[in-house]
């Protein structure tokens, strides 16, 4: 982290009420930034909280950190811990989502990144896949730290990378791969043979534990992040696509969330696409990259066949392209590794590695 990000950060951390540490759910993990605060100075301005040093963790002692002075933090829940149903903290901790909940306790529902047919933690008659040992746990915590209760609420799902949280109280983590038995193997070498089919979204409500169901019709592909808009009714979702073209898509469900609490599979998945512009080159990836600002309109493109199967076993790279392609023959706009998305009354923003 650059030095401009890392003093960027401790400010908002310690003097914005908007930001997690100081002013959201885990206030109590900085025990004196906000009192320590300065004002919040001019644009352009970087206030110094002095030199960093060592600082032990509350948890254990054990140094994790260095932190400027009047700063502390608590870490919980490492990996090769126990959570209270008694599994092993899964490993690659990745996306997550905190919820309120009554007596000044949070929830945190939190991705597992694992790829590969390592095995399902937890209970393996829940596992979507019992080879695959990616998914979610959920630790209830108060404002310092200190678990209250922690447990697997997702397994048998493969390399959850991040995801979203639904304004019903769920979190919906996404699968970024397409691995299966169906294809090759991705980046890592490892067989598929014996897995079931990834590639896919699946819903996680705050503090139960599910068996796993994955909304085929929200596409497989390497998705990234989730965000659900109040006012299109629509879930928003972007792709990582590594080395090739990704989408932006949104899937609209057959059913009303809200007041159902719950996505139901069976929707239509679109991409977008902009107006006169089939194949828009939105990441500078064959010309230059529109420059900031560039306003464009949009439209939505049916995505055929939103969960394709494979025969012959095609390259696990096949495979990644396989829904994209059905978008981009219809014209869909191309970006460059997509990752997070948010909504905000009818606006959705979303980020790019690489550009677009």
């Amino acid at each position: 982290m650059t030095n401009f990000a890392r003093r960027g950060f401790l400010k908002a951390a310690a003097a914005s009420t908007g930001v997690v540490l100081a002013g959201g759910p885990f206030q109590g993990f900085l025990s004196s930034a906000a009192a320590a605060a300065p004002a919040v100075p001019s644009v352009g301005a970087s206030p110094s909280y002095g030199p960093l040093r060592p600082r032990p963790d509350l948890r254990d002692g054990v140094v994790r950190l260095q932190l400027p002075p009047g700063f502390r933090y608590r870490s919980f829940d490492p990996t090769g811990s126990t959570l209270t149903d008694g599994t092993l903290v899964p490993p690659r901790h990745d996306g997550m989502a905190a919820f309120g909940g009554p007596r000044g306790l949070y929830t945190l529902v939190r991705n597992h990144e694992v790829n590969g047919p390592v095995g399902a933690f937890g209970d393996p008659s829940k596992a979507y896949d019992p080879l695959a040992g990616g998914g979610t746990t959920t630790v209830v915590v108060d404002g310092f730290g200190h678990v209250a209760r922690s447990f697997v609420s997702l397994n048998g799902t493969q390399m959850n990378c991040s995801g979203g949280p639904m304004p019903w109280a769920s979190w919906v983590t996404c699968e970024e791969t397409v691995n299966g038995d169906d294809v090759g193997p991705d980046f890592t070498g490892q067989p598929n043979t014996g897995l079931q089919k990834h590639g896919y979204i699946y819903e996680v409500p705050v503090g139960r534990t599910v068996v796993g169901t994955p909304i085929r019709s929200a596409g497989r592909f390497a998705h990234e992040s989730v965000a659900w808009d109040r006012v299109s009714r629509a879930l928003y979702m972007s792709e990582d696509n590594f080395a090739f073209p990704s989408g932006f898509y949104r899937y609209l469900p057959p059913n009303n969330p809200m007041a159902d609490k719950r996505l139901a599979d069976g929707g239509r998945l679109q991409m977008l696409a902009v107006v006169n512009q089939p194949n828009a080159d939105l990441a500078g990836e064959v010309g230059p990259a529109p420059a900031v600002g560039t306003r464009f309109p949009v439209r939505w493109v049916d995505i055929p066949d939103p969960d394709p199967s494979f025969t012959g076993t095609p390259s696990n790279d096949v495979a990644l392209q396989a829904v994209g392609l059905q978008g981009f023959d219809r014209g869909a706009a191309k970006f460059s590794r997509l990752e997070g998305t948010v909504a905000d009354r009818g606006r959705i923003f979303f980020t790019s590695t690489q550009g677009g």
